[in-house]
């Protein structure tokens, strides 16, 4: 069975920091899981990209950066609003992983206490990375 990673974010929108966490996880993992957050969101100040439109900015910034797209699978999901559960909800939607991926000390917690291994990816600066 492949080893994967999740890898969640609104990506609002998906620039080359993210590029470069992917890269860099899939050199830990099999295959990547690309969650895309608040899903239902879209046409707001936070978030104004809807998640067909950050599916598709995704898969072209992978294509751009030449990462092989058969290694990656690109789900939305929804909000839920319930931090106890929030890794099972999103389990529900994705393929089996063995590992979560983020900085984000909240989310890093959650995914340990939903019982998953979590790799931190190096830093990339917002101001330099983001499109």
């Amino acid at each position: 069975m492949a080893v994967r990673g999740v890898y969640p974010g609104r990506f609002q929108p998906f620039h080359w920091g993210h590029v470069g966490v992917v890269r860099w996880a899939l050199e830990k993992v099999d295959e990547l899981v690309i969650v895309i957050g608040t899903a239902q969101e879209s046409h707001t100040v936070a978030n104004p990209f809807t998640a067909g439109e950050r599916v598709v900015m995704v898969k072209e910034a992978l294509k751009d950066a030449e990462i092989d797209l058969s290694r990656v699978y690109i789900i939305p999901i929804p909000d839920i609003l319930m931090n106890v559960v929030w890794v099972k909800y999103i389990a529900m939607f994705t393929p089996p992983f063995r590992y979560g991926i983020a900085r984000n000390p909240l989310v890093v917690r959650l995914f340990k206490e939903a019982g998953y291994e979590v790799l931190i990816p190096p830093a990339y600066s917002r101001e330099i990375y983001s499109s």
